[in-house]
């Protein structure tokens, strides 16, 4: 058992740091000396195209031959690009009748080399396509909320002159004409899903 309140055990020289009699004894003194990690580092495996499917390996070998860069920086960047077009609409429910659990998996990919390595200019090239597409859908969405807009503010008039109909009628004693269909919904941002 430990004489001291936690505050005082840390603010003990080494020496006082030994454990009462009766318990397990350590020192400082008992420690092996730390041996050098070594700077060798693991062999890497060589990536395997044949693991791509067959769609996306010209792609990949297209980009690494143009850009002079390592079959690997391509692959992991048409990966992780292609996952994040998923996004969160893939999910694994674990267990085959519970409903309740359902996970949204990650993946996460990085490319590790010394600046100069090409590694941006390779990615902007892969995400390229993406990008197109994503500004193709935002211009079309932009759209789609101006003529939106544009309804919305026809639906306020036709409203509008529906209320002035219906005083008419009511001041003539005649039944007031039916109300019109004004409902419109807004767009919704591609990627947006219910």
């Amino acid at each position: 058992m430990l004489t001291h309140s936690t505050e005082q055990f840390w603010a003990l020289p080494a020496e006082e740091l030994d454990c009462q009699p009766g318990a397990t004894s350590w020192s400082y003194a008992d420690w092996p000396d730390p041996s050098p990690l070594g700077d060798e580092l693991p062999p890497v495996e060589v990536c395997d195209l044949e693991l791509l499917p067959v769609s996306l390996r010209p792609l990949v070998e297209d980009v690494s031959e143009l850009m002079q860069t390592p079959v690997d920086y391509a692959t992991i960047a048409t990966i992780i690009t292609l996952a994040g077009c998923v996004n969160r609409r893939a999910l694994i429910q674990p267990k085959a009748f519970d409903t309740s659990w359902c996970v949204v998996p990650n993946l996460w990919g990085g490319i590790i080399a010394p600046a100069g390595f090409m590694k941006s200019p390779l990615l902007r090239v892969i995400t390229q396509p993406v990008t197109q597409i994503e500004e193709l859908w935002r211009a079309e969405h932009e759209q789609e909320v101006s003529e939106y807009e544009l309804g919305k503010e026809q639906a306020e008039l036709q409203l509008q002159g529906w209320k002035e109909n219906c005083k008419q009628a009511f001041k003539k004693n005649t039944p007031p004409p039916i109300r019109p269909d004004i409902t419109i919904e807004p767009p919704a941002r591609s990627g947006d899903f219910v």
